[in-house]
Order: C-alpha cells, then sequence, then structure tokens
C-alpha cells in the first residue's frame, strides 16, 4: 500500500539498536511500522515501548504497530454425513 502511494519501503531496517519491520520514507515523511503477531505479553509490550520512546527522540518520525490475530483453525462436524451424501 504505501509503495503504491510513492514511499521507498525498506524491510527489517536497523534503527540504532532496534530493528523495525518496515520504514517507509516520502520525503518529510517517515513512517516506522512494527508488526506483531500473538498474544501481547509484558515483556513484549515493554520491547515496543522501548521502540517508540527511540522513534519518538528521532523527531520526525510516525510510528505504527499493527497487530495481526491470526484466524483460529475452525471444525466443522456433520453427523451422519455419510448417509446425507448418499
Amino acid at each position: 500500500d504505501y509503495i503504491q502511494k510513492g514511499y521507498q519501503v525498506n524491510k527489517e531496517e536497523r534503527l540504532g539498536k532496534f530493528q523495525a519491520d518496515l520504514v517507509a520514507r516520502k520525503g518529510e515523511d517517515q513512517i516506522v511500522i512494527e508488526v506483531k503477531a500473538g498474544k501481547m505479553t509484558p515483556d513484549r509490550k515493554q520491547k515496543i515501548a522501548g521502540i517508540a520512546d527511540y522513534i519518538r527522540s528521532l523527531g520526525n518520525y510516525k510510528f505504527l504497530v499493527v497487530v495481526a490475530t491470526p484466524p483460529k483453525e475452525k471444525k466443522l462436524e456433520i453427523d451422519d454425513i455419510e448417509t446425507l451424501i448418499t
């Protein structure tokens, strides 16, 4: 989406002691995007807060966190399916 909007996008870019998942740049606009999947543990929240503080100290950056929750596998059971099919 950012590439289509004219941004230059870098994956896994090092920013200070942190490694950002994505960094999108277009002119003066600089966006750091962290993508997290799964449970947000206190340790993960603390790491994100550390990255956010560092990004904020850089000045001309925006910081976004995307929390992706993968769908849970669903199981469908139909009683007597063999009978219903035949």
